[in-house]
């Protein structure tokens, strides 16, 4: 039986905006056993896992790890796009299996890890998230999951890259 906090997707991925102390304040909404992205596109904010506290800014992207619950706080309007996927989603052949148990950013044990985005790259993002909320209002289909799951993975691809001096041992 499924419960209020597990993901109930055909994809395995949820893709949204979050917003707080805005005209359409939409709250966000976590489940457990996904690997999550998020991308703080405006505004300042706090977010506190079991262990860590760190504070992010705009153009901050954070990686987070199954079952790794947080809580975000804020004294100013934020904007938030987010996305969580499950191994399912993700792990379609075992080079995907591979990549995500070995994707030490999802570990956020000693520190939360993020990124900053450099501003030429942010425009990327943006359409990547934007072609994601769409895909989620469209029926399920075979070529959507494929969409869906490239982009996922051509996101951590590009992160990865724009950022490769941090993950050399990788």
């Amino acid at each position: 039986m499924l419960t209020s906090i597990e993901l109930k997707s055909t994809y395995g991925i949820e893709v949204g905006r979050a917003t707080y102390l805005t005209e359409d304040t939409i709250p966000f909404e976590q489940h457990k056993d996904v690997y999550q992205l998020l991308w703080l596109q405006k505004g300042k904010v706090t977010i506190t896992l079991t262990t860590n506290q760190k504070e992010i800014k705009e153009g901050d992207c954070l990686f987070l790890g199954k079952n790794e619950l947080f809580r975000l706080t804020a004294s100013e309007a934020y904007t938030l796009y987010y996305v969580q996927f499950t191994d399912n989603f993700y792990s379609r052949t075992e080079l995907d299996n591979h990549f995500l148990s070995k994707c030490f950013f999802f570990d956020n044990t000693n520190a939360i890890n993020s990124i900053t985005l450099k501003p030429e790259h942010e425009v990327f993002v943006q359409c990547y998230f934007t072609t994601l909320l769409k895909l989620k209002s469209k029926e399920y289909s075979d070529v959507n999951y494929m969409l869906a799951h490239n982009i996922i993975e051509r996101v951590l691809l590009y992160i990865m890259a724009g950022h490769i001096d941090k993950f050399v041992n990788f």
